[in-house]
């Protein structure tokens, strides 16, 4: 049996003060998180995947240079790079 099993990089990255949003909105602040068990986890990395498969949909955070990702993007200037 095929499991699919893929990982879809959030605009959501650490920094000193904590988990943050592309446009500088701080995680806690926004109210919604959706880690996975165990996570997040500092020795993991400072980037976050949406980890997208059979039985989990859930946030993990991962090395930001470790494998290369699709990507979500939504912006009020309409303006999404890869």
């Amino acid at each position: 049996m095929f499991t699919l099993h893929i990982h879809i990089y959030l605009i959501l990255y650490m920094n000193a003060g904590g988990y943050m949003w592309n446009d500088e909105t701080n995680l806690t602040e926004s109210g919604f998180s959706n880690w996975a068990v165990g996570y997040p986890n500092v020795s993991k990395g400072d980037c976050v995947v949406l980890s997208y498969g059979t039985n989990i949909r859930k946030w993990k955070n991962m090395k930001c240079s470790s494998h290369v990702h699709q990507f979500i993007c939504q912006s009020k200037y309409s303006i999404c790079q890869h």
